[in-house]
């Protein structure tokens, strides 16, 4: 008999944020890790 470990659920978030105006445009782009960690 083995014994499986139970599966677990592993979520990313990703946040965008987009601008445009006369001198440009724009995207800011920030994703949370499942351990909270933020990479911009």
């Amino acid at each position: 008999m083995t014994n499986k470990p139970e599966p677990t659920t592993s979520n990313w978030v990703v946040f965008v944020d987009g601008s445009a105006g006369r001198k440009g445009s724009g995207v800011g782009v920030t994703i949370l890790t499942p351990e909270g960690v933020a990479i911009d």
